[in-house]
Protein backbone atom coordinates (compact mmCIF):
# COMPACT_ATOMS: atom_id res chain seq x y z
CA UNK A 1 0.00 0.00 0.00
CA UNK A 2 1.14 3.30 -1.05
CA UNK A 3 0.00 6.52 -0.40
CA UNK A 4 0.47 9.48 -2.98
CA UNK A 5 -0.27 13.28 -2.30
CA UNK A 6 -1.61 15.73 -5.34
CA UNK A 7 1.39 17.52 -7.02
CA UNK A 8 2.24 19.96 -9.76
CA UNK A 9 4.95 21.09 -11.36
CA UNK A 10 7.29 23.38 -9.57
CA UNK A 11 6.82 27.19 -10.88
CA UNK A 12 10.02 27.73 -10.05
CA UNK A 13 12.61 25.26 -12.01
CA UNK A 14 9.20 24.43 -14.67
CA UNK A 15 9.71 20.80 -13.58
CA UNK A 16 13.45 20.39 -14.16
CA UNK A 17 14.30 20.62 -10.87
CA UNK A 18 17.44 22.51 -11.18
CA UNK A 19 17.98 26.62 -10.90
CA UNK A 20 20.56 28.94 -10.39
CA UNK A 21 24.12 27.54 -9.80
CA UNK A 22 25.87 27.90 -6.57
CA UNK A 23 29.20 26.40 -4.88
CA UNK A 24 27.97 24.43 -2.27
CA UNK A 25 24.36 23.30 -3.96
CA UNK A 26 24.84 23.19 -7.34
CA UNK A 27 21.99 23.65 -9.72
CA UNK A 28 19.19 21.93 -7.40
CA UNK A 29 16.24 24.17 -7.26
CA UNK A 30 15.08 25.15 -3.81
CA UNK A 31 11.54 25.39 -5.16
CA UNK A 32 11.32 21.72 -5.10
CA UNK A 33 14.37 20.17 -3.52
CA UNK A 34 15.14 19.08 -6.96
CA UNK A 35 12.30 16.99 -7.49
CA UNK A 36 10.62 18.91 -10.04
CA UNK A 37 7.06 18.66 -8.93
CA UNK A 38 5.49 20.14 -5.51
CA UNK A 39 2.47 19.60 -3.10
CA UNK A 40 -0.54 21.26 -4.13
CA UNK A 41 -2.19 22.58 -0.76
CA UNK A 42 -4.56 20.04 -1.31
CA UNK A 43 -1.87 17.21 -0.85
CA UNK A 44 -0.23 19.47 1.47
CA UNK A 45 -3.04 19.27 3.72
CA UNK A 46 -3.76 15.62 3.17
CA UNK A 47 0.36 14.61 3.85
CA UNK A 48 0.15 16.58 7.32
CA UNK A 49 -3.56 14.73 8.38
CA UNK A 50 -1.81 11.50 7.32
CA UNK A 51 1.82 12.48 9.25
CA UNK A 52 -0.34 13.68 12.43
CA UNK A 53 -1.93 9.97 12.31
CA UNK A 54 1.71 8.58 12.08
CA UNK A 55 3.00 10.45 15.01
CA UNK A 56 2.40 9.14 18.56
CA UNK A 57 3.65 9.68 21.94
CA UNK A 58 6.32 8.11 24.28
CA UNK A 59 3.82 6.80 26.02
CA UNK A 60 2.28 5.30 23.06
CA UNK A 61 5.48 3.98 22.07
CA UNK A 62 5.09 -0.35 21.71
CA UNK A 63 8.36 -2.84 21.28
CA UNK A 64 9.06 -4.14 18.22
CA UNK A 65 7.93 -0.64 16.48
CA UNK A 66 9.40 0.62 13.39
CA UNK A 67 10.49 4.38 14.06
CA UNK A 68 12.61 7.19 12.77
CA UNK A 69 15.24 9.10 15.08
CA UNK A 70 17.26 12.15 14.79
CA UNK A 71 19.80 13.53 16.77
CA UNK A 72 23.09 15.62 16.07
CA UNK A 73 26.42 14.02 15.58
CA UNK A 74 29.47 15.49 17.85
CA UNK A 75 30.50 17.41 14.85
CA UNK A 76 27.32 19.24 15.00
CA UNK A 77 25.51 17.44 11.84
CA UNK A 78 22.58 16.49 12.17
CA UNK A 79 21.33 13.05 11.30
CA UNK A 80 18.43 10.86 10.92
CA UNK A 81 18.01 6.75 10.49
CA UNK A 82 15.65 4.41 10.63
CA UNK A 83 15.32 2.01 13.56
CA UNK A 84 13.04 -0.46 16.13
CA UNK A 85 12.04 0.08 19.53
CA UNK A 86 13.62 -2.53 21.54
CA UNK A 87 12.11 -1.66 25.15
CA UNK A 88 9.70 0.27 26.49
CA UNK A 89 9.77 3.86 28.27
CA UNK A 90 9.79 3.85 31.75
CA UNK A 91 10.82 6.37 34.03
CA UNK A 92 14.35 7.26 34.40
CA UNK A 93 14.05 8.90 38.42
CA UNK A 94 15.76 12.10 37.08
CA UNK A 95 14.06 15.22 36.23
CA UNK A 96 14.68 18.40 34.22
CA UNK A 97 13.19 21.88 35.20
CA UNK A 98 12.70 24.34 32.50
CA UNK A 99 11.15 27.54 31.93
CA UNK A 100 8.46 27.36 28.54
CA UNK A 101 8.33 31.56 27.69
CA UNK A 102 7.04 33.84 30.30
CA UNK A 103 5.32 30.72 32.17
CA UNK A 104 6.48 29.45 35.75
CA UNK A 105 8.80 27.00 35.87
CA UNK A 106 8.29 23.20 35.02
CA UNK A 107 9.46 20.13 36.49
CA UNK A 108 8.79 17.02 34.22
CA UNK A 109 10.16 13.42 34.29
CA UNK A 110 12.72 11.43 32.06
CA UNK A 111 11.32 8.35 30.40
CA UNK A 112 14.34 6.04 28.70
CA UNK A 113 13.65 4.63 25.36
CA UNK A 114 15.63 2.09 23.81
CA UNK A 115 16.14 1.65 20.19
CA UNK A 116 19.00 -0.13 17.86
CA UNK A 117 21.83 2.21 17.07
CA UNK A 118 22.27 2.60 13.43
CA UNK A 119 23.87 -0.76 11.81
CA UNK A 120 21.77 -2.32 14.55
CA UNK A 121 24.81 -3.89 16.90
CA UNK A 122 24.22 -1.95 20.57
CA UNK A 123 21.00 -0.47 21.52
CA UNK A 124 20.58 3.37 22.22
CA UNK A 125 18.92 4.87 25.62
CA UNK A 126 17.34 7.98 24.68
CA UNK A 127 16.04 10.40 27.69
CA UNK A 128 12.79 11.69 26.60
CA UNK A 129 9.18 13.01 28.17
CA UNK A 130 6.27 10.95 28.11
CA UNK A 131 4.92 13.97 25.60
CA UNK A 132 7.66 13.76 23.39
CA UNK A 133 6.80 13.03 19.64
CA UNK A 134 7.73 10.13 17.43
CA UNK A 135 7.42 9.32 13.78
CA UNK A 136 6.52 5.59 12.99
CA UNK A 137 7.80 3.95 10.51
CA UNK A 138 3.83 2.13 9.50
CA UNK A 139 3.77 -1.60 8.82
CA UNK A 140 0.86 -2.46 6.37
CA UNK A 141 -1.61 -2.32 9.47
CA UNK A 142 -0.81 0.99 10.71
CA UNK A 143 -1.02 2.60 6.94
CA UNK A 144 -4.43 1.08 6.64
CA UNK A 145 -5.60 2.40 10.09
CA UNK A 146 -3.94 6.21 9.13
CA UNK A 147 -5.34 6.11 5.98
CA UNK A 148 -9.10 4.84 7.39
CA UNK A 149 -8.86 7.79 10.12
CA UNK A 150 -8.26 9.96 7.57
CA UNK A 151 -11.16 9.28 5.55
CA UNK A 152 -11.55 10.29 2.04
CA UNK A 153 -9.00 13.58 1.61
CA UNK A 154 -8.85 15.49 -1.55
CA UNK A 155 -5.30 15.16 -2.35
CA UNK A 156 -3.89 12.31 -1.92
CA UNK A 157 -4.93 8.43 -3.45
CA UNK A 158 -4.24 5.05 -2.03
CA UNK A 159 -2.21 2.71 -4.58
CA UNK A 160 -2.50 -1.40 -3.40
CA UNK A 161 0.25 -3.40 -3.75
CA UNK A 162 -1.57 -5.71 -5.58
CA UNK A 163 -2.79 -3.00 -8.37
CA UNK A 164 0.83 -1.89 -8.76
CA UNK A 165 2.58 -5.54 -9.38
Amino acid sequence: MKVVYETRTCGRCGGSGKYSWNPSDGDRCFGCLGKGTRLTARGRRAHAAIEAQLTVTTADLKVGQRIRTTGITIGGQPFRYNTRITALPGPTGSTCRYKNGDGPWVEKEYHTVEYLELGGKSTVKDHTFLESKWRILPNRDELVAAVAAVGKLKGMTVEDDEERS
